[in-house]
C-alpha cells in the first residue's frame, strides 16, 4: 500500500532530511548532472543559432563610428529566420488544416458512440491551452535548436468568488404574509478548469536520460526540467499540501550556483551574481524530476517494484514534493520532436545547424559588399598643398579652394580624384548562388515559401514541382508528428477518460433533445472506462493530422446512401438501417454536431401544448413514401 502523502510531506518538511530522503536526493542530483554534463555541450550552438535568427550581430569599433556618422553598419541577412519561418508555417498549417486538430478512429462500433465525446473533450482542452501558440513555439524549436518539448499534466484550477445567495420567500403559517428569505453571502471555492494543462519546456531547461538517444527517452530511468518559481508561488502550494519545507529551502550562492554546470535561468542567476540587492532574490530554482524508483528502498510506501514517481529539487538542496506520477498511460509527462532524429547522434543538425556555415558566408558577401561600396563613394583625392586651401577639404566644403597663386596654373597640377575600382561588385550574385545551394540542401524552397520561380510552366508541371517542394518537408513533419503530436493525444485522451469528473464532462458534450440523461451518463462510464482496460487501451487511434482528413469524402458516401434510402424506403428495412441515424452521422462527419435543434417536434412541443400530437402527424406526412420500388405506387395509408 502507498504511504499517505500527508506522512510523506512529514519526511520533507523536517529541517534535516532523514537518511532516506537525502539518499533519494543525492542519488538524483547525480543523474540531473548527467543529464546537464550533456546537453550543455549544445548550448552555444543553440545561443548561435538564436542571435542568428534574430539578426543579431556584435558591433565591432568600426559599426561604432558608422552609426555615429549614420551610414550603413554591419547586418545579419536574414536566411535563418526565413528558412526556419517556413518550416514552421508549412508544418503548422499541416497539422492544423483539419477542423479537429485530433480525428479519432474508432477500432470497433462499440467506440462510435463516444467518439464524438473524446474529440470535443481534446478539442476543448487545445483551446484552453492555447494550442495554436504552443504549436508554434514547438516548431520554432525544433527549427532553431533540433528539439523541441511539450509537457503535459492533469490540472484542476481553483479560484474563490464571492457568492451572493438569497433564500426563496416564505409564507408565514396561518397567514398570507410572505416572509423574504434571507440573504447570505461570502466567497466560495469553484473549479476554474480541470483538464489537461500544455507548456512549452525550453531545451535549454531540458534533462532527459542522455544514456539513451532521445528517441527513446520514454525509456530513461528519469525525465526533467527546471524553472524558476518565486517564493511566494511556492508558499501556496505548500499551504494545499502539495510540497512541503519551503522555509528550509537555502539559497543560491556563487560556487554552488557555478558549480552545478551551465544553467540558463537568467532571472536567477542575476539573484546570484547581483550583490546590489537589486535583483529579485525570492527566487527558488525547481528541478522537476520524474524517476523509476522502487518506493520500499527509500521508505516511501511498502512497494517493493519499480514505479514513476514525481520529484521536486529546490535549489539543489532539498526534495519539497514526492509522490507517485500516478498516471495510467505510465510514460513521463514529456514529448520531445525532433527535426532530425538520427540514432548516431545525441543531438543531430536542425535546420539553422545545417545552413549555418553558408549563411555566415551570405552574411559577410552582403558585409564586405557594404562596405566596399562606402569606400568607394567616398570621395579621395591626391592634392598638393601648396595649390590647394586644405581647409575647404578637411571642412567637406561643397566649394574646393585654390590657392591664389595656383589659380593660373590649372586645377589637375594640384588635384586630382582617385579612380577606386569595386572587387566586391560581384558579391551580391555569388551569395545569390549561396542562396539556391541553401534551399536545394534544405527542401526550403521558393514554392514552399510561397514564391513562384521564374520561367514558364504548365499548371501540370506547377503541382509537381509543389508537390515535390513538400515532400522533403511532410517527411520531416511526419517524423514530428509520430514522435511527439501523436503520444500527446493519445496520454491527453488517457488522462481525461481517467480523471475527468462527470460536471466537467456534461460541459463540455452538452444535451440535446435526442439523448436522455441516462444515455449521457453512460456515455460518460464509457468514456471513463476501468482503469484495467485504460492501461492497455488500444480504442483510438489518433488520425495523422499531416494528411487531409477523409471526413469530406465519408460524408459524400453517406449523403448518397441516405438520398437512397429517401428515394427506396423499403432498402432501409431490407438492410436494417435507420435513416435519421443516417442523416445525423453525415452533418457529423462535416462538422455540424448539433443537428437537433432543427428539430420539428422540439419547435412544436415549445410553441402549444398541443404541438406533440401536431409534430407527430406532420412527421408522419413529411416520412410517408411518396411512391414504391419503381414501377409501383405507394399504398394507401390507413388510420
Amino acid at each position: 500500500m502507498p504511504f499517505p502523502q500527508s506522512k510523506i510531506n512529514k519526511q520533507l518538511a523536517k529541517a534535516t532530511h532523514p537518511d532516506n530522503v537525502a539518499s533519494l536526493l543525492d542519488e538524483t542530483l547525480e543523474l540531473l548532472q548527467l543529464s546537464r554534463s550533456s546537453m550543455q555541450a549544445h548550448y552555444d550552438r543553440w545561443d548561435t543559432n538564436a542571435e542568428v535568427y534574430r539578426g543579431e550581430m556584435t558591433p565591432d569599433r568600426n559599426d561604432s563610428e558608422r552609426k555615429d556618422l549614420d551610414e550603413p553598419v554591419k547586418m545579419v541577412v536574414p536566411m535563418s529566420y526565413a528558412q526556419v519561418e517556413t518550416f514552421k508555417a508549412f508544418t503548422h498549417g499541416l497539422f492544423t488544416q483539419n477542423p479537429l486538430f485530433f480525428e479519432l478512429e474508432p477500432t470497433g462500433d462499440e467506440d462510435f458512440p463516444i467518439r464524438d465525446d473524446a474529440e470535443k473533450t481534446l478539442d476543448r482542452d487545445l483551446r484552453r491551452n492555447t494550442w495554436p501558440v504552443v504549436l508554434d513555439k514547438f516548431l520554432l524549436d525544433i527549427g532553431r535548436f533540433n528539439i523541441g518539448v511539450i509537457k503535459h499534466t492533469w490540472a484542476i484550477d481553483r479560484t474563490n468568488i464571492f457568492v451572493s445567495e438569497q433564500a426563496p420567500d416564505q409564507v408565514a403559517p396561518d397567514s398570507d404574509l410572505v416572509i423574504p428569505g434571507e440573504t447570505s453571502s461570502g466567497y466560495q471555492e469553484v473549479v476554474k478548469y480541470e483538464g489537461n494543462k500544455l507548456i512549452n519546456i525550453s531545451p535549454f531547461n531540458f534533462l532527459p536520460d542522455t544514456r539513451l538517444p532521445l528517441t527513446r527517452f520514454q525509456e530513461g530511468e528519469f525525465c526533467g526540467s527546471e524553472e524558476e518559481f518565486h517564493k511566494f508561488r511556492l508558499e501556496k502550494l505548500q499551504v494545499e499540501g502539495k510540497v512541503a519545507g519551503i522555509e528550509h529551502v537555502q539559497d543560491f550562492n556563487r560556487s554552488n550556483f557555478v558549480s552545478r554546470g551551465e544553467t540558463r535561468l537568467p532571472n536567477l542567476a542575476k539573484a546570484v551574481y547581483d550583490g546590489s540587492g537589486n535583483a529579485d532574490q525570492n527566487l527558488v530554482c525547481i528541478t522537476e524530476v520524474q524517476r523509476v524508483l522502487v518506493p520500499k528502498d527509500y521508505d516511501l510506501g511498502d512497494e517493493d517494484f519499480q514505479m514513476k514517481w514525481l520529484l521536486w529539487i529546490a535549489n539543489d538542496d532539498r526534495i519539497v514534493r514526492a509522490e507517485p506520477l500516478g498516471y495510467l498511460h505510465d510514460d513521463f509527462t514529456y514529448d520531445v520532436g525532433l527535426f532530425n532524429p538520427d540514432e548516431h547522434e545525441e543531438l543531430a543538425n536542425s535546420l539553422a545547424d545545417v545552413i549555418h556555415h553558408l549563411q555566415n558566408v551570405v552574411t559577410w558577401f552582403f558585409n564586405s559588399h557594404i562596405e566596399s561600396v562606402s569606400r568607394v563613394i567616398e570621395n579621395r583625392y591626391v592634392v598638393d598643398p601648396t595649390g590647394v586651401e586644405m581647409e575647404s577639404l578637411e571642412d567637406r566644403s561643397a566649394f574646393i579652394l585654390l590657392r591664389s597663386a595656383a589659380a593660373r596654373g590649372g586645377v589637375d597640377r594640384y588635384i586630382k580624384q582617385m579612380q577606386v575600382q569595386d572587387v566586391t561588385a560581384r558579391h551580391p550574385q555569388d551569395a545569390q548562388i549561396l542562396i539556391q545551394m541553401m534551399q536545394m540542401v534544405t527542401g526550403v524552397n521558393e514554392n514552399a515559401m510561397g514564391q513562384f520561380a521564374p520561367g514558364r510552366r504548365s499548371a501540370t508541371e506547377a503541382r509537381a514541382v509543389t508537390a515535390g517542394a513538400a515532400s522533403r518537408l511532410r517527411t520531416i513533419a511526419g517524423n514530428i508528428w509520430n514522435m511527439a503530436i501523436a503520444p500527446l493525444g493519445r496520454k491527453m485522451l488517457i488522462n481525461q477518460r481517467q480523471s475527468m469528473t462527470e460536471e466537467t464532462f456534461f460541459k463540455i458534450i452538452g444535451t440535446s433533445s435526442d439523448i436522455t440523461p441516462e444515455q449521457l451518463q453512460q456515455r460518460f462510464v464509457a468514456f471513463k472506462s476501468d482503469p484495467v482496460s485504460l492501461i492497455a487501451n488500444e480504442d483510438f487511434f489518433v488520425f495523422d493530422g499531416t494528411l487531409p482528413s477523409e471526413k469530406g469524402f465519408l460524408a459524400q458516401m453517406v449523403q448518397e446512401m441516405f438520398a437512397l434510402l429517401l428515394q427506396n424506403p423499403q432498402a432501409a428495412v431490407a438492410f436494417d438501417l435507420d435513416p435519421k441515424a443516417v442523416f445525423t452521422e453525415m452533418f457529423k462527419l462535416r462538422g455540424f454536431y448539433n443537428i437537433s435543434r432543427f428539430s420539428l417536434q422540439k419547435r412544436l412541443q415549445q410553441e402549444s401544448p398541443e404541438g406533440n400530437v401536431l409534430a407527430q402527424q406532420q412527421l408522419a406526412q413529411l416520412m410517408a413514401p411518396q411512391n414504391g420500388p419503381a414501377g409501383t405506387e405507394a399504398p394507401p395509408q390507413t388510420a
